[in-house]
């Protein structure tokens, strides 16, 4: 009887060792993952940040934009652009190599200084147009807070990070919901309440993680997924987004809903 006792007991704490062990590299397992996926996304921003100042740098210096422009400056943003969309080039081509081998910190501060070094660029692009009267006090003020935000990521300061970048996803999301509400009597255009929806959930989703409420913005993640999801189908059955665009819209919802499940699994716990 004490020898089946004895076994009986040997084989539970066997069990209870195995499933420790197994939640331990799950647990580990998926903080490499969303370790990962923060790389990727960076990469991504700052591969579409990059395009997306390139082409303002490139509208720059066209001699139409500004008036009687000096012709060193638009020397200056010739050479901006060339060395920009050189950066960008290279930046993609790291990523679908899947080029991870550096150590995520270095990573992180690279990306980093990367993004400051594009938003000073833009802020300052930004300030040239509003002193020609081309450009709107929304506009230098949305550069000024992406300036400040890429620089409280440089020196590592996650709190101020969080409520610059909340201040930001405001910022775009009133300057995109007066612009729907001003052109509510005329037909939208394509993606405008895509666009519209993406700004709302970030805003949601940076004052979710600025308040430390990580099942919220789990939650937050899971209905922009979603509604990125049928965003995307909806472009697909049209013919007018790729079967990879819906592949990857369909993954980060399912990877949204595994984030979730596990904030709930977490806080059922506490």
């Amino acid at each position: 009887m004490k020898t089946r006792i004895a076994i009986a007991t040997a084989m539970i704490l066997t069990l209870v060792v195995v499933l420790t062990l197994r939640y331990q590299a799950q647990r580990n397992l998926r903080t490499e993952n969303e370790a990962l996926r923060e790389q990727l996304t960076a990469m991504e921003f700052l591969a579409d940040e990059n395009t997306r100042l390139s082409n303002i740098l490139a509208q720059a210096a066209r001699p139409a934009v500004l008036p009687n422009p000096d012709t060193s400056e638009l020397a200056r943003l010739r050479a901006e652009v060339a060395r920009l969309r050189g950066e960008n080039a290279e930046l993609r081509a790291a990523r679908s190599k899947g080029d991870n081998h550096k150590p995520p910190a270095e990573l992180a501060t690279e990306i980093a200084q990367h993004k400051l070094r594009f938003a000073e660029a833009l802020l300052h692009d930004t300030e040239e147009r509003f002193k020609a009267g081309i450009g709107s006090q929304a506009d230098l003020d949305r550069a000024r807070l992406a300036r400040d935000l890429m620089e409280a990521e440089v020196r590592h300061d996650p709190k101020q990070a969080l409520r610059l970048k909340y201040e930001l996803a405001e910022n775009r999301f009133q300057a995109l919901d007066t612009g729907l509400r001003s052109t509510a009597r005329f037909t939208p255009s394509p993606g405008t309440h895509e666009e519209f929806d993406r700004a709302r959930y970030a805003r949601d989703l940076a004052l979710a993680e600025m308040n430390e409420n990580r099942r919220e913005a789990s939650r937050i993640k899971l209905e922009a997924a979603d509604a990125s999801l049928k965003y995307v189908a909806d472009r697909f059955t049209r013919g007018n987004a790729s079967q990879r665009d819906y592949l990857e819209a369909k993954l980060a919802r399912e990877i949204a809903t595994s984030e979730h499940a596990h904030q709930l699994r977490v806080g059922a716990a506490q």
